[in-house]
């Protein structure tokens, strides 16, 4: 830190953490996905890969006499013919008073449209679910997916969100979210934006002895202070026997100091798991790594762990420096020189 003082007035000027002051809204710049790297996990695997977000927001007024039924259309064009499977997860809140929700996906091709109902949800004030989808798509046509919704009540508002990547089939899936359109929803907006998927995988053979706790870190450095906040869903398969599982926002704060910030920690249970959530959150200091802890344990025979971090809806809201007096996003002497021009002329 410097110090200049004039008077009695001291100006202090941050050498590190300068930032803009604008929010990011999205996998961009430098939480790219390819600029995010992993710590492996002992005897196993791990992959980062792009995903897709969907969304759509519709305000209508509060109060209002509600929003009537209308959906938005998403789509992007197969570039092969086969079987795709898609795992999906969709959050959405239409309020309270008959709120409805309908999700529906699709793949057109020569004899045209094929329709898959999704999910279709009435009389709950938000919608938290996901599972697996799968279709036949056909070079050159579009496949996607149309969901929105509708309620009666004096809060005039629905939003959603649905984030999507690929769970197997025989052709690839589209997780450029640059190359996905949509027709838009009436009186509202709809977009596509990037997100991205963490996977770990452990196979210590069939029979074993178990897998011992094992966890990899997924990061991104950072190049300034700030606040990292996201959505996140899990899916995960741990085997049968004496399984935890451990997922976590890591970074390192201002006095070198790791942290945690908790999403899922405990026993797995048998079988699979996808916990999710909303607005997971954890500052992190300049120059410092911030991103996702994932993995667990079992004590089975069936030794295998493996599973899958979706985070979508990224915040970054960095520290302002208040001192860039001249908004050049640096700090040095012009500062310094607009500091005592404005003192000369009495400004407060």
């Amino acid at each position: 830190m410097y110090k200049l003082t004039a008077t009695g007035i001291t100006l202090a000027m941050m050498a590190t953490g300068f930032a803009s002051g604008q929010d990011s809204d999205g996998f961009y710049g430098v939480f790219d996905p390819s600029n995010w790297s992993s710590m492996g996990i002992t005897d196993g695997t791990v992959d980062i890969t792009a995903a897709v977000e969907l969304t759509y927001d519709v305000k209508l007024g509060n109060p209002s006499n509600g929003v009537s039924f209308r959906t938005s259309e998403y789509s992007s064009t197969a570039t092969e013919t086969g079987t795709l499977r898609v795992r999906w997860n969709y959050f959405a809140q239409h309020k309270f008073f008959i709120p409805v929700y309908d999700l529906i996906a699709f793949a057109d091709g020569p004899g045209g449209r094929v329709e898959t109902p999704v999910g279709n949800w009435i009389n709950t004030s938000n919608v938290d679910e996901e599972g697996i989808v799968e279709l036949q798509i056909t070079d050159g046509f579009d496949y996607g997916f149309v969901m929105g919704g509708s309620n009666s009540d004096s809060n005039s508002s629905i939003r959603g969100s649905l984030t999507v990547v690929r769970d197997g089939g025989d052709v690839s899936f589209d997780n450029d979210f640059s190359n996905w359109t949509n027709t838009g929803i009436e009186s509202g907006f709809a977009r596509s934006r990037p997100a991205i998927e963490f996977q770990y995988d452990v196979d210590l053979g069939n029979p074993g002895g178990g897998v011992p706790l094992s966890l990899a870190d997924f990061t991104v450095q950072v190049p300034e202070s700030g606040q990292f906040t996201c959505d996140w869903n899990v899916s995960a398969f741990h085997a049968f026997n004496a399984t935890t599982a451990h997922y976590a926002l890591i970074a390192i704060d201002g006095d070198g100091v790791e942290s945690e910030e908790i999403l899922f920690s405990g026993d797995f249970g048998p079988s699979q798991i996808s916990p999710d959530g909303r607005g997971a959150s954890i500052y992190v200091a300049s120059g410092e790594p911030v991103g996702v802890r994932a993995g667990g344990s079992n004590f089975d025979s069936n030794s295998v762990i493996g599973g899958s971090v979706v985070l979508s809806r990224i915040i970054w809201e960095p520290e302002v420096c208040v001192v860039d007096l001249n908004n050049d996003g640096q700090l040095n002497f012009f500062d310094i020189s607009q500091f005592l021009n404005l003192f000369s002329a009495g400004c407060p």
